[in-house]
């Protein structure tokens, strides 16, 4: 029962852990270091850092912190300080620790939107920063841009920013925010001077005296448009010039006062703000067609004085012709100050306009302001609600997992004293188990003590009366007749196959009891093993040849090495005899690589086919139906290798060669030695023979 609730609670802890704020999973998390150090390489301590803009940490006394972030983030591309008047200069990543270098904020980054007063958002809009530098850029598609700029600069500044073809009638920031209200500058059309034909007329026709009530240029061009200045007399001139300097005074003095009329007796204390609105922008309209129609009348006049003046002011002595032209530049002064003024007086007004205007914003901007503090604290209360369902979930893990640990402890007892018993219970059946094998061991080495003693001296009894049948065999040669003599041919043949088998056994039972390691002296042994089949090599007329390395130092167990010679050399004079296309022929190789000496033996019999290779050392396994072995021999010259501690391996073509090499180890770098015979005494092979 109580496993049970063990488990009821287990999984309520990991269900909770499962619907837990995805904060507390780290997909491919690492643990790093955090320093931070200023640009002489000081420790930085106690500033908040942010990497790639996830939540800030704090530095301690020593400016450093361990943090957990995500592994596909390292090295961190952002690296942001919580104190707006630091930034970091630089940082790197290695080996677990972020080392970054701390200093003083130079610039910082603006984003703003750009919109008009409809409120739209204006799109590839050149806007200019006039600093230290010049900055130009261009709103994207959404009426953004970003620029890098200053940061002790007032960028509430209307003077800081220009736009191309608009007037900045509004601005705000916050922060590093920003948001600007556009007004589209409107296009001036020139008015169009029409070419008056000035037909001549004489001073009788037009009266003079009516100048005097004259009170515009219009007027006065009306008059004496048609007036041929040639038949004027001096004072008539004269009276037409003081009316048109009287005249051009009076559009003089109107136009230095310019727009200001405009703005007189309608706005008072007691006024409301709307009307007093609605009523400059009125005034502002009348002064737009007031300044238009000034222009086109300024612009006529000139037109006018241009046809009196058509044909170049040639009837113009050269004191009026000098006192127009000082007119002239006295109007054009007069026109270029009024323009100073007008447009000094239009950019003082709107000056005056935005920062009413921002006036009136900056209660929106509050009311924004307190809307964000109160997001802020939902936000901030969102969190503390996560923050303390994290702490209740890691207070009932902690709980859970000591109540787990305390049920594996008592579980762990239990399984260790059941161990004990269990451990007791083997350490017994071990202790009988050593007994059993220990005596097995011993009968069975005894057994083949036996078996290797009773194979030994059997096969030399048994060897006895077959050396007697073969010397009466020489004996028969030399005194019976043909026919008698056939009988012993065949008495010969079949003790001289029962000797080899002997031979053979008794090799068995040499694997199992070598003589002691001596040095080999491989020329006499293989000197030895041809005498023993020298009636096979002269009656088959086989050519044996043989090499032996002369920095072969070789010492092994001189019995085991014979018994491969002896083996592969009776293989090989066997097989040899049979290839009918080419004089029989075997070689004998002995060769010497680090610590193996190899021997090799080829032949250039028949060959032997690939598929019988692994059983050409089976026990009694003839691979050739010509052959008159007992297929013992390759099986015995294998034990003899692996006795050794070697290998040994074929490699043959068919109808070609077959040549076998053995790969001894020195008795000196061979662990292992065979153990020495305590039944039978060794006896030298070459004895067998």
């Amino acid at each position: 029962m109580k496993f049970n609730i063990f488990r009821l609670l287990t999984g309520i802890f990991f269900l909770a852990l499962a619907i837990a704020p995805s904060s507390l999973y780290a997909q491919g998390g690492s643990t790093i270091q955090v320093r931070t150090f200023d640009q002489q390489l000081q420790i930085f301590p106690g500033i908040d850092v942010s990497i790639d803009g996830k939540t800030y940490f704090t530095m301690n006394e020593m400016g450093s912190a361990i943090v957990e972030t995500v592994t596909s983030n390292l090295p961190p591309d952002l690296i942001l300080i919580g104190d707006s008047t630091l930034e970091a200069e630089s940082w790197n990543y290695s080996k677990g620790i972020l080392e970054i270098i701390i200093r003083l904020r130079t610039t910082q980054t603006i984003s703003v939107l750009v919109k008009d007063i409809s409120d739209n958002a204006v799109s590839d809009l050149t806007v200019t920063y006039r600093t230290v530098e010049t900055i130009t850029v261009v709103t994207d598609k959404d009426g953004y841009f970003e620029m890098v700029v200053p940061i002790e600069d007032d960028l509430n500044s209307p003077n800081l920013f220009s736009l191309e073809g608009y007037i900045l009638s509004n601005m705000k920031f916050i922060g590093s925010k920003g948001e600007f209200t556009v007004e589209k500058i409107p296009v001036v059309v020139k008015p169009t001077i029409s070419t008056v034909v000035v037909q001549n007329a004489t001073a009788e026709d037009i009266d003079l005296s009516s100048l005097d009530s004259l009170t515009s240029l219009p007027d006065f061009y009306a008059v004496i448009h048609n007036l041929d200045m040639n038949n004027l007399d001096a004072a008539q001139k004269e009276k037409i010039d003081v009316k048109f300097l009287e005249l051009m005074g009076l559009m003089t003095d109107s136009l230095k006062r310019g727009p200001g009329i405009m703005f007189g007796g309608v706005i008072t204390d007691s006024s409301l703000v709307e009307d007093d609105l609605t009523s400059l922008i009125e005034q502002a309209l009348v002064a737009e067609n007031r300044i238009a129609e000034t222009r086109n009348q300024f612009a006529e006049s000139i037109t006018i004085i241009s046809e009196k003046m058509g044909d170049g002011g040639e009837n113009l002595d050269d004191f009026e012709r000098a006192n127009m032209a000082m007119e002239l530049d006295r109007l054009t002064q007069i026109l270029a100050e009024n323009e100073r003024n007008f447009f000094k007086d239009q950019e003082g007004l709107q000056a005056m306009l935005i920062s009413l205007k921002n006036n009136l914003l900056n209660i929106q901007d509050l009311e924004e302001q307190l809307s964000i503090s109160e997001q802020q604290r939902l936000e901030e209360q969102q969190l503390f609600q996560q923050r303390l369902l994290i702490g209740l979930l890691i207070v009932t893990g902690f709980v859970l997992l000591t109540t787990l640990l305390v049920y594996l402890v008592r579980k762990f007892r239990r399984q260790k004293i059941e161990l004990s018993i269990a451990n007791d219970r083997v350490k017994l059946v071990n202790e009988n188990l050593e007994g059993l094998v220990a005596e097995k061991t011993f009968s069975l080495e005894k057994t083949n003590k036996e078996l290797d003693t009773f194979l030994y001296k059997s096969s030399h009894d048994l060897k006895r009366p077959l050396t007697t049948i073969i010397g009466l065999y020489n004996v028969a040669k030399i005194t019976l007749e043909e026919k008698a003599m056939m009988l012993f041919e065949k008495t010969y043949e079949t003790a001289y196959n029962m000797d080899r088998m002997l031979q053979k056994l008794i090799m068995v039972s040499y694997i199992n009891q070598p003589t002691e390691v001596e040095k080999i002296d491989f020329q006499k042994e293989i000197e030895t093993a041809k005498q023993e089949f020298e009636d096979i090599i002269n009656d088959n007329e086989i050519k044996v040849e043989y090499v032996v390395s002369p920095e072969v130092q070789f010492y092994s167990h001189q019995n085991l090495v014979y018994i491969i010679l002896r083996n592969l050399l009776e293989n090989a004079l066997q097989y040899s005899k049979l290839n009918y296309s080419t004089p029989p022929k075997v070689v004998i190789k002995v060769e010497q690589d680090d610590e193996l000496t190899v021997i090799k033996v080829l032949d250039n019999g028949p060959g032997i086919n690939e598929d019988i290779h692994n059983k050409i050392w089976d026990m009694f396994y003839v691979g050739n139906s010509s052959s008159k072995g007992n297929g013992l021999g390759l099986y015995i010259t294998k034990k003899a290798v692996i006795a050794l501690g070697g290998e040994i391996e074929v490699v043959s073509s068919i109808d070609e060669f077959t040549e076998f090499s053995a790969a001894l180890p020195n008795a000196d770098f061979h662990e292992e030695k065979p153990p020495e015979s305590d039944v039978v005494e060794s006896e030298e092979l070459s004895s067998v023979t």
